[in-house]
């Protein structure tokens, strides 16, 4: 065989392996990946506006926030991809605890410092208690071991996020 027969050849067996090694996700497995891309979203733009407008201690806070959703993130994608879901759809309606913040991003955008600060700890502090019960209750449910490994893996983040969101409290 030529060698450009045999490139053909070897290209056209692993075709197929490549399709039949992508895995599939169950409906209610996308709904969870869809729900946590979303706040994802909101948790980064969030974070964004804190690194811009907030004091040293909410920038800092803001920047972890940004980080840890934009990995968190990635590995939803990633997941995502490796199981069918091309994109990642967003237009789902903002759960009822993330509404407050995600109403507040507008207001936000506005404020500066101090201000900015109060006006985040006024709606940030109850989206991330709810987060982490998210996270816990989307575990017990999710089908895909791979799923629930990335999202075992943010509930210790989030945990995080809600001890770092109390001590901006005080």
């Amino acid at each position: 065989m030529k060698p450009r027969s045999l490139a053909i050849a070897l290209a056209l067996a692993i075709v197929p392996q490549i399709g039949a090694a992508q895995a599939t996700m169950d409906s209610g497995d996308a709904q969870i990946v869809s729900y946590f891309h979303l706040v994802n979203q909101i948790e980064i733009e969030v974070g964004n506006l804190a690194k811009r407008n907030g004091t040293s201690p909410m920038r800092e806070f803001g920047g972890t926030l940004v980080a840890d959703h934009t990995y968190a993130d990635k590995r939803l994608v990633a997941f995502a991809q490796t199981h069918g879901m091309a994109t990642i759809p967003v237009e789902a309606p903002i759960d009822p605890d993330h509404r407050p913040v995600a109403d507040a991003i507008d207001h936000l955008k506005t404020l500066r410092g101090s201000d900015f600060d109060d006006a985040f700890l006024d709606v940030v502090p109850d989206a991330q208690d709810a987060e982490v019960q998210n996270i816990e209750d989307a575990i017990a449910t999710v089908d895909d071991p791979a799923l629930e490994q990335i999202l075992r893996d943010f509930e210790y983040v989030m945990k995080s996020h809600v001890i770092t969101v109390g001590n901006l409290q005080r």
